[in-house]
């Protein structure tokens, strides 16, 4: 695979180099190294965009994928003093993305992820909302956003539509009766904010 094989050969996405500049900054890496990290990155993207969040089981998936991301990362690094600076960045950014992990057993169930080169490039995420209020959608959306909000910067993308379809048979996964999109928009300042219904 090669380092930026996430930029499938149909879409103008380049992976971003976010998550290498924040684990690596000040580190001294080489063309090979940088070469296999970025590898790593899209490796473990496409791997979290392959996943369909079934509540815990889904979430913890994840976590799973991003552990194994840190530990193949961390072996890129040659010396001992840039793998403890590197264990404490890790540890850092685990507390975050823990902090975005739903807590309840409500959480959305996502059905399909997916990048749509739309408005400089958007990832759309579909989840079920089975009487779900608009309240709750809300809430669901803003979930789907903090957990997947690393993946869509590391990509480079600046929006995250959420689409929540509400279904009138729960079991058949057939007939909709109405869906419900919320995008949300990167702002100047880095932060995530939900852009107005259009």
């Amino acid at each position: 695979m090669s380092p930026l094989s996430l930029a499938r050969s149909s879409s103008p996405f380049v992976l971003s180099r976010s998550l290498i500049n924040r684990l690596f900054d000040g580190m001294e890496l080489g063309a090979e190294q940088e070469a296999r990290a970025l590898e790593i990155v899209a490796e473990t993207i496409a791997s979290r965009l392959e996943v369909t969040l079934r509540n815990a089981d889904g979430w913890s998936r994840l976590t799973q994928l991003n552990t194994a991301r840190d530990t193949a990362l961390r072996a890129v690094l040659a010396t001992e003093t840039d793998r403890a600076e590197f264990d404490a960045r890790v540890a850092e950014l685990q507390r975050q993305e823990a902090q975005a992990r739903p807590m309840s057993g409500t959480a959305p169930v996502v059905l399909r992820v997916s990048t749509t080169p739309i408005a400089g490039g958007t990832l759309e995420i579909v989840y079920r909302g089975d009487g779900m209020s608009d309240q709750a959608m809300e809430a669901a959306a803003w979930q789907i956003v903090r957990a997947f909000r690393a993946d869509a910067e590391q990509m480079g993308l600046r929006r995250i539509a959420t689409i929540a379809d509400v279904l009138e048979r729960r079991e058949e996964f057939a007939t909709y009766s109405r869906s419900v999109l919320r995008t949300f928009g990167r702002q100047p300042d880095r932060s995530w904010a939900a852009l107005p219904a259009t």
